[in-house]
């Protein structure tokens, strides 16, 4: 009961990300139960990714927001068990992504802040690219990008969904990333092709349909981007976690 009404209270914003967790004298007298259980409920917060309790009672219990790795970690852990591939999870992401496109383009007309997030979008393609791609650390950059543009379509269970499957799909990329760099050729002419079709992208979305555009982008994941995780050979896709 402790748990759950201290759960409510940091999803409702009663107790705030970064605050601290009142004591537990405190939160004893609140609820009027025993340190034990007070310790017991912290825990189950702790494994929710609600609390951080490592630095202990002299500095306090920090209120966390969990990110995306906190569902991503025993996410991968049951496609593993279940033997899913690498191909199973981009197939959900493209998914994702088509749907996040489709949204996008039907308010982007009408909403001024999703035009101004498609030029922030073009910003990360001409500044943020090409020194990432330099530094070896492409992948990242490119993985801020469509977190991005999934940002925009304005639905937490989407973004939320994508960044669980970005986690699961950063370790791949960035091995076939490494084996791609032993042959500068093919990583140019695959940053050029992945750059040349997100930019395609960004320049369609202000008038294209919904339809045309998620068109556009399922053609250019299911090509280009998949490029990253179906390089070398397909039995690596066979590889769980």
């Amino acid at each position: 009961m402790v748990a759950r009404e201290l759960r409510r209270m940091i999803i409702d914003g009663a107790l705030a990300a970064s605050e601290k967790l009142p004591t537990p004298n405190d939160l004893c007298a609140r609820f009027g139960v025993s340190v034990p259980t007070i310790r017991e409920a912290v825990r189950i917060l702790e494994s929710d990714g609600l609390v951080d309790s490592r630095y202990g009672a002299r500095i306090g219990i920090r209120i966390c927001r969990p990110g995306a790795e906190t569902v991503a970690r025993p996410a991968s852990l049951l496609l593993a068990l279940q033997k899913a591939s690498v191909a199973d999870v981009l197939t959900a992401c493209v998914s994702v992504e088509v749907a996040s496109v489709r949204m996008i383009a039907e308010k982007i007309t009408t909403d001024t802040r999703t035009q101004t997030e498609v030029v922030a979008l073009h910003d990360i393609l001409d500044s943020n690219w090409w020194p990432a791609y330099e530094s070896g650390n492409f992948p990242a950059s490119l993985f801020e990008f469509h977190r991005a543009l999934v940002r925009m379509a304005g639905s937490p269970t989407l973004l939320l969904l994508a960044d669980t499957l970005y986690q699961l799909l950063t370790p791949p990329a960035v091995r076939n990333w490494t084996d791609m760099a032993e042959n500068p050729q093919s990583t140019l002419s695959y940053y050029k092709g992945v750059r040349r079709g997100s930019s395609e992208l960004l320049t369609a979305l202000p008038t294209a349909p919904p339809d045309a555009a998620a068109e556009l982008w399922t053609k250019h994941l299911e090509s280009r981007w998949a490029t990253l995780f179906l390089y070398q050979s397909r039995s690596r896709l066979m590889t769980a976690w």
